[in-house]
């Protein structure tokens, strides 16, 4: 057995994070996409307020948070059973 480093994290913590990122730029990506194709007037919605800063922060935190969750929650149900 190797002796673990006092500052690595564990497989786990580490999956989790790598799964999270993935999954929230996929989820930045189709906030994205969805502004460009401009889905549901989305895009006219956002740029005729005062506020894009806003809009935008909660459109896309909003998308990488519910994906990079997503993406954690069935990075854990697909871990192999020891």
């Amino acid at each position: 057995m190797r002796p673990r480093k006092a500052n690595a994290l564990p497989r786990v913590v580490k999956l989790l994070a790598i799964n999270g990122a993935i999954g929230a730029a996929i989820g930045c990506a189709s906030a994205a996409g969805m502004l460009l194709t401009d889905t549901g007037g989305m895009a006219t919605l956002i740029s005729q307020s005062g506020s894009y800063a806003a809009a935008g922060v909660l459109l896309f935190g909003g998308f990488g948070l519910t994906f990079g969750s997503l993406a954690m929650a069935s990075a854990v149900m697909l871990l192999p059973r020891k």
